[in-house]
């Protein structure tokens, strides 16, 4: 599932009708209105390439029996996206594997096993990392172009989030913060690293920035 779509309808949606008591928030009309524009982004990317074309993949499945996936839309999971000069990603052996086109974009991988290993890969060095399980994370960035982590405690799946290196990230304690929003995961107006593994503040950022360019792939794998 690639969190961009039908997430941020639906943030948008749960914003726009909180009730009328609520004063006007200006950090909240700037984030609504990057929402907004991303939405648009996407909604217009999903109308050219439905005009051209949809196809369908079919692949079997030996848990649940065949799955399809339409591949109408873009950033979307896509066995052939255009992903520049990326570092290698062996995908033998993966549990799951995904391969994206842009950046500030989410993804789940199927993630079998008490301890997995997460390995990505990014078009843009330096590229904020996050991967979360089921109460277990790391969050990191693309050193030379690639970043591996451990995530234990039988994850079933692994949510993996990629921002662009200049992302408004601060890796700051809160406690050396002169303002620091518990909440909305904020340090002095940028997101705390660690508060990204929350999925509704790497959802926030991901609001506020819109798609971005930096394709990536991510593998997940066992026996960690």
């Amino acid at each position: 599932m690639t969190y961009t779509d039908d997430d941020l309808r639906s943030l948008l949606r749960e914003r726009s009708e909180r009730g009328p008591t609520r004063g006007p928030d200006v950090t909240e009309i700037r984030r609504q209105g990057a929402l907004l524009r991303a939405y648009r982004w996407v909604m217009g990317t999903v109308g050219m390439v439905v005009a051209g074309a949809a196809v369908l993949l079919l692949w079997p499945d030996a848990a649940t029996g065949p799955r399809t996936t339409q591949v109408a839309a873009a950033p979307a999971r896509s066995v052939d996206p255009v992903l520049g000069d990326l570092p290698y990603l062996d995908e033998r052996g993966a549990m799951d594997a995904v391969s994206m086109g842009s950046s500030a974009i989410g993804e789940d991988l199927a993630a079998t096993g008490e301890r997995v290993r997460v390995r990505v890969v990014c078009e843009e060095p330096r590229s904020w990392v996050v991967a979360s399980g089921k109460g277990e994370g790391s969050v990191g960035r693309c050193g030379d172009g690639v970043w591996t982590t451990v995530i234990g405690g039988a994850p079933g799946k692994v949510r993996v989030w990629v921002f662009p290196p200049d992302a408004a990230i601060t890796e700051a304690d809160p406690r050396s913060c002169a303002v620091y929003h518990a909440e909305a995961g904020t340090c002095d107006g940028r997101y705390r690293a660690t508060d990204l593994l929350r999925y509704d503040i790497a959802l926030d950022l991901a609001a506020d920035l819109g798609v971005k360019p930096g394709s990536w792939r991510a593998g997940v794998y066992g026996d960690a």
